[in-house]
């Protein structure tokens, strides 16, 4: 049984960015002479100390929020070619609308994305050693986001897009997914996004200390109510790359967590361990031996941050966030499938692969007809009957055997026999 797969989304961040090699003698110790909150890589700032950065022109904010507010927990102002990266969100879906327009709806401050056929798509954990699919499509990112909201989930995805060569205006609210990934990041919520000084109004009598505007949604920036650090990272973070993906080994005594793809994470004094925010600190993965102690005991740990190249597989870590990967709250109780139809029965309802997989098609199954999907079961059969045309079909179900699947989403499609 094959779940749906598309190229990975680090492409597209290693593709905007320009990276400036850095001598890693250079990247231990704390910064000398800096402020209170100072590390080698950020220093802790004030809100007119942030007002001025952005008045010296564009910038890139990272903020964080605490979950179900635009409140900002962390906001983390670069610049230089921190401002070329992808600018990207990651929140909670509250709704899917594929009319004339295709859009999704965040939790995060009601922001709309849209996306249509040229968008890249990634699933649920598709570093998995098990998935060998080829390629999701919009079709079937359509068909989880639908099956997930419909089992009652508010997935959570990251939304990317190449910064524009202009920052965008406080209130436009316009945003096109250039990637879209379903992710497993709900309680972080997240905006980065290139801004100006028009950005940024100042408010007299705090709390909150300023309003940060991005697509039209107001963040507040509360340092004096102890909501809200403002951190400014520092010209030693200059060339840094994002990395992203699943830990498979951890070496304490070296410092150093390698992930899936062979990247060598290496921590380094200075680097910073990020926590959940809130009251939500369960047990955080705030150092390699709570890593480790996680992978011993049978668990799926994902790494995310940002690191400097030192080497051809190497990154000296400038901020990581380690944790486990909860596949029971956010994917479905589903599986995916995909294949050639070899027949179809509108009685019984019952649809064969090449495979020998059954898929069983009722009254509750929904046809995604995107894109020529055929709209119903006696249109497969004509289809199938036609010896030019070969039909294929993906989607997804609840398994009712090991050779068995209730179909939930399921799209048909009928291609000449020529292109198989």
């Amino acid at each position: 049984m094959r779940t749906f797969r598309v190229a990975p989304l680090a492409l597209f961040a290693a593709a905007a960015l320009v990276v400036t090699a850095c001598d890693s003698g250079t990247m231990t110790g704390a910064k000398p002479g800096g402020p209170s909150g100072s590390t080698l890589f950020a220093d802790q700032i004030t809100v007119n100390a942030f007002n001025t950065i952005l008045a010296s022109g564009t910038s890139r904010v990272g903020v964080r929020v605490y979950p179900g507010t635009l409140t900002a927990a962390r906001v983390r102002v670069r610049q230089g070619d921190q401002t070329n990266a992808p600018e990207r969100i990651v929140s909670e879906v509250t709704a899917l609308d594929t009319g004339s327009t295709d859009a999704i709806t965040l939790s995060l401050g009601g922001i709309r994305v849209t996306f249509d056929a040229t968008t890249k798509f990634e699933g649920w954990n598709d570093d998995r050693d098990d998935n060998d699919s080829a390629g999701m499509g919009e079709a079937g990112f359509v068909a989880r986001l639908q099956a997930a909201l419909a089992a009652g989930h508010h997935p959570a995805v990251v939304a990317m897009r190449q910064a524009p060569a202009t920052p965008q205006g406080p209130n436009d609210s316009t945003f096109f997914a250039q990637a879209l990934r379903l992710d497993d990041d709900a309680d972080r919520p997240s905006i980065e996004m290139n801004v100006t000084q028009a950005n940024l109004a100042l408010v007299t009598t705090p709390p909150p200390d300023a309003w940060l505007t991005l697509l039209g949604r107001p963040f507040a920036i509360d340092v004096t109510g102890g909501k809200t650090t403002i951190n400014q990272s520092t010209d030693h973070t200059m060339g840094a790359v994002p990395f992203e993906g699943r830990v498979t080994a951890v070496d304490t005594g070296k410092g150093t967590a390698t992930l899936a793809d062979s990247t060598v994470l290496q921590v380094v004094a200075g680097t910073e361990f990020e926590r959940p925010d809130g009251d939500d600190d369960g047990s955080p993965l705030n150092t390699l031996a709570a890593v480790a102690t996680a992978l011993a005991a049978g668990d799926t740990v994902d790494a995310a941050g940002q690191g400097l190249k030192v080497g051809t597989d190497t990154l000296d870590v400038i901020e990581v966030r380690f944790r486990i990967r909860d596949n029971e709250h956010f994917e479905p109780m589903v599986v995916g499938f995909e294949g050639r139809v070899t027949s179809a029965d509108t009685m019984s309802g019952k649809v064969i692969l090449g495979d020998g997989t059954t898929i069983d098609v009722t009254d509750s199954t929904h046809f995604v007809t995107i894109y020529g999907g055929l709209p119903n079961l006696a249109a497969v059969e004509k289809a199938l009957g036609d010896t030019s045309l070969h039909v294929r079909t993906e989607g997804l179900g609840k398994p009712v055997s090991t050779t068995e699947i209730l179909a939930l989403f399921v799209r048909f499609e009928a291609d000449s026999a020529d292109h198989e």
